[in-house]
């Protein structure tokens, strides 16, 4: 069966135009104190010891079980830690992060309130924020960032691509609107349609506490030689040997169509996966291993209706060593 394209790709969208869109539902903290870095790193997936000002990184926080709690983005901003949470959870961080703290120099504030975050993204958004005075030197790194001031007023602008695509992610404080220049604004369909076009894991469809983050395709945000961290044990083992049961891919429909979260995907007449989210003609979905195949063709029960599928491998290479 071929399958014709999504109605409109970003990816070739987004290589001659910019859009916006609104983030300041996603989750702010700061964390700071002495032991910050020490304390965030026995608590998360990957290595933040080497973490220096200006840079960023993103980690897994994960339960004694190995399950997801969240996927952090840590960035050093020398005199504070900002980390950025998926939209709900900033409350969960902190309580965990509250949990496991005992006699360390550790402080935590969720800013979420206080401040607003604007997402701009496009092959021409770093030109365009350095015109307008944002971005004063390059950022080339992921999630590398830098502070700008305009009176008592603080802004930390951030290098954070979207897959393939270059990205900027800009908090200023809440009385200080972030301006969308004109651009076109995305709403939450379209950005959903952006990051399953991406295939990015999002909380709580992909994200959650009943799935590890082998199966989100969030291994490059672990370290498999750094010290202890909740739930590393369990993540260990199943890297170590290869028990991950399951996958997330991206399932390819007929134009148009839709398949609503939560339909099951079915091959050979046996439930063989599940979509976790969707819009028309994409979805993200988990499918187990045994089934895993690009190209391959498969059905979905969505609604009453039966749907051809076929299943694009998104999961990231496997590093060469």
């Amino acid at each position: 069966m071929t399958t014709t394209a999504a109605p409109q790709s970003f990816t070739s969208r987004l290589l001659t135009e910019i859009v916006t869109f609104d983030m300041t539902h996603f989750g702010r903290l700061t964390v700071s104190g002495s032991d910050a870095i020490d304390l965030l790193n026995r608590l998360s997936t990957n290595d933040l010891e080497q973490l220096q000002p200006g840079q960023g990184i993103s980690s897994v926080l994960t339960t004694n079980k190995g399950r997801i709690i969240d996927l952090l983005h840590v960035l050093h901003r020398g005199d504070d830690l900002l980390i950025l949470t998926s939209t709900g959870t900033q409350t969960r961080v902190v309580e965990w992060i509250d949990f496991y703290t005992f006699i360390e120099d550790v402080s935590v504030e969720d800013i979420t309130g206080k401040t607003s975050e604007r997402l701009y993204i496009g092959e021409g958004a770093a030109e365009l924020l350095s015109e307008q005075g944002i971005l004063p030197t390059p950022l080339t790194d992921d999630l590398s960032h830098m502070q700008t001031e305009d009176g008592e007023s603080q802004t930390t602008v951030i290098r954070a691509d979207i897959g393939e695509l270059p990205a900027y992610r800009i908090i200023a404080p809440s009385e200080s609107p972030l301006p969308d220049f004109g651009l076109s604004t995305l709403d939450e369909d379209e950005f959903r349609s952006l990051r399953i076009e991406q295939a990015i894991a999002s909380y709580p469809a992909e994200m959650n506490e009943d799935r590890n983050p082998l199966e989100a395709n969030l291994k490059p945000h672990i370290s498999f030689n750094k010290g202890c961290y909740i739930g590393q044990e369990v993540v260990a083992r199943l890297n170590t040997y290869d028990r991950v049961q399951r996958f997330m891919c991206r399932l390819e429909f007929d134009d148009g169509t839709a398949a609503e979260p939560g339909s099951q995907i079915i091959v050979d007449g046996n439930t063989v996966g599940e979509v976790t989210s969707s819009v028309p003609s994409m979805a993200l979905a988990f499918l187990r291993k045994r089934f895993y195949q690009d190209g391959a063709t498969v059905e979905v029960e969505s609604n009453g209706a039966t749907l051809s599928a076929i299943v694009r491998d998104v999961r990231p290479p496997e590093d060469d060593d």
